[in-house]
C-alpha cells in the first residue's frame, strides 16, 4: 500500500489569488460604472441640446441600456478545478499491472475505489499515470 502526499492545496490557492485581486476587481468596475454614467449624460445632454428634452431623455435612456447590457459578469468557475494535487511513487519491476487507487476523504474514511487495468511498465521506463475523484 502506498499513500500519495499533497501537492498543491487549488482551492486555498484560488482564494488567496481572490483575496489578492478582489479590491482591483471592485475599482476597475465602479470606474467603468462611472464612465459609462458620465458618458451617458453627456450623450442625454448633447442629444437635449439639439432636439429637445425628449429627445434627449430618450437618447439617454438608450445609452444607460446600452451601459448597463454591456456589462457581463464574470462566468468563470472554480468548480472544474481540483480540491487539491496529490502525488504517489511507485517503484516496480517491469510487467503489466492493474492499478487500483482507494481514494480516503479529509476525515479518513473510506470514499471508493477505482481499478486502472494494464499498465505496461518496460525496462528503463518511467510511468505518469493521471487519475481524477470527481464527488
Amino acid at each position: 500500500e502506498i499513500r500519495t502526499v499533497p501537492m498543491e492545496n487549488i482551492t486555498a490557492i484560488a482564494i488567496r489569488n481572490l483575496d489578492d485581486r478582489i479590491n482591483r476587481i471592485a475599482a476597475k468596475a465602479v470606474a467603468r460604472a462611472a464612465v459609462k454614467k458620465i458618458l451617458a449624460v453627456a450623450i442625454e445632454q448633447r442629444v437635449e441640446k439639439d432636439s429637445g428634452p425628449l429627445a434627449g431623455f430618450l437618447a439617454g435612456a438608450v445609452a444607460n441600456a446600452a451601459a448597463f447590457a454591456t456589462e457581463q459578469a464574470d462566468k468563470r468557475s472554480w468548480r472544474t478545478l481540483p480540491d487539491e494535487i496529490q502525488l504517489a511513487r511507485i517503484t516496480a519491476p517491469p510487467g503489466a499491472y492493474n492499478l487500483e487507487i482507494k481514494y480516503v476523504g479529509k476525515n479518513g474514511g473510506f470514499v471508493g475505489h477505482k481499478v486502472i487495468p494494464n499498465i505496461v511498465i518496460k525496462a528503463g521506463e518511467k510511468r505518469f499515470v493521471s487519475n481524477r475523484m470527481v464527488r
